[in-house]
């Protein structure tokens, strides 16, 4: 520690490294280390694929890994190839999400770490590379069934590298069943990790971000949920920032202690103390 700064300042200087905190690893995905369970946890954030330019510089260092996403029906190589090469002066490591086989395949041949989404539709269309994970979601949010099928065949047309997503409901259209449903599956599925999209929640609520991102990173600690899925909208702008420091907070409670007096918070619009 040092002899001229108190240690709450020297603490909120920081950002919590992940090499700095024990964990078990699912795999590596070029040179990420994906937690079995949390923490430490990743971020990562979605971004449309036409809106790219000045978004990723803005939260490069709240971010882990950011997520090129594609409207239904995308099926355009040469603007997937745009939106790579621009994501790629930016980050070495990137993941697509798009609903076309075709797209995603292309993705994986043109560097893409992480695919986005693996379902039953589209299982024996995709063709498996060692290096890539692929997160797995129902079709159906909610159908427990259907996932575990999902990662059973997966498994048997040779994946390896699986995160699974249950799918976060938005209030008040199932967010409390499908929490349970991750309650349910983090057991079941001990060995896998899981992501959570919390921008299913954020987007869907007149809410300031900042409260709920903090909520639903605590909620995830409780889960064991070590991949956070986010994006940045008119409302939900620097959402990057506020999970960055909640699952500092999350690291550093670990579940062993509140949420508070940790030297790092999310107290922006209030503060504990009277001036």
């Amino acid at each position: 520690l040092s002899e001229t700064e108190p240690a709450d300042k020297l603490i909120r200087k920081g950002v919590t490294n992940n090499d700095e905190v024990s964990f078990k690893e699912a795999f590596v995905v070029n040179g990420i280390k994906i937690p079995l369970r949390s923490p430490p946890f990743l971020i990562f954030l979605e971004v449309d694929w036409d809106k790219l330019d000045g978004e990723l510089e803005r939260v490069k260092e709240y971010i882990d890994v950011p997520i090129i996403g594609f409207p239904a029906g995308f099926e355009d190589s040469d603007g997937l190839r745009r939106a790579i090469k621009a994501v790629s002066d930016h980050f070495g490591v990137f993941g697509v999400d798009a609903d076309s086989p075709r797209v995603l395949n292309e993705a994986v041949s043109l560097g893409s770490s992480f695919i986005l989404n693996l379902t039953k539709s589209n299982v024996d269309k995709l063709r498996p590379k060692g290096e890539v994970a692929y997160v797995v979601a129902p079709e159906d949010p909610g159908n427990l069934e259907e996932l575990r099928q999902t990662i059973s065949i997966a498994k048997k047309l040779g994946f390896r590298n699986l995160i699974v997503d249950p799918i976060v409901s938005p209030p008040p259209f199932g967010l409390v069943q499908s929490l349970i449903n991750y309650k349910i599956l983090t057991e079941e599925l001990k060995e896998y990790p899981f992501m959570m999209g919390v921008l299913n929640v954020t987007e869907l609520i007149d809410a300031d971000s900042v409260g709920i991102n903090a909520v639903l990173t605590a909620v995830a600690l409780e889960l064991g949920v070590s991949i956070l899925l986010t994006r940045e909208g008119k409302k939900t702008r620097w959402s990057s920032y506020e999970l960055r420091k909640a699952v500092e907070m999350a690291t550093r409670s670990r579940g062993k202690k509140f949420m508070k007096d940790l030297g790092v918070d999310l107290l922006i619009l209030k503060e504990k103390h009277r001036r």
